[in-house]
């Protein structure tokens, strides 16, 4: 289910990606429980769905609740580090840029660490850093 939600989150049909990303959450809470992997990426990619949405209280809250499940982002964890970029960009678009930069500093560390400076992965995290600092001053 959460599949076809980033699917449909990628060809824009951000309603529909909600609703499979949700169904996903609840199914896998019910089966797997709270902390099973399959429900932590299915609250990624919901968080992720309701920033576009600009559902700020509701993306920030879930994003924050994966933080809480992975207080730690390690090499390789791709949904804690999923999760810690939302929240940097989610409050940089909120006009949070203080609350953003250090966020956005930790993911950059781990993308540079994890893929080295040239990575696709790297410069995104590069450049919404720079986004986030410009707009501090």
């Amino acid at each position: 289910m959460n599949q076809l939600g980033e699917i449909l989150k990628k060809r824009g049909d951000l309603d529909a990606a909600r609703g499979y990303a949700e169904e996903a959450v609840s199914t896998a809470t019910e089966i797997m429980g709270e902390n099973h992997d399959l429900r932590i990426a299915a609250l990624v990619s919901l968080g992720q769905i309701q920033t576009k949405q600009r559902q700020v209280e509701q993306a920030e809250r879930i994003l924050k609740e994966v933080m809480k499940l992975r207080p730690t982002v390690e090499l390789g964890d791709g949904m804690a580090l999923g999760a810690l970029s939302g929240l940097g960009n989610l409050y940089s678009d909120d006009g949070r840029p203080r609350e953003a930069e250090p966020l956005l500093q930790r993911v950059l560390a781990m993308q540079r660490k994890m893929f080295g400076d040239t990575s696709p992965n790297t410069r995104n995290a590069l450049h919404n850093l720079a986004v986030t600092t410009f707009h501090i001053g």
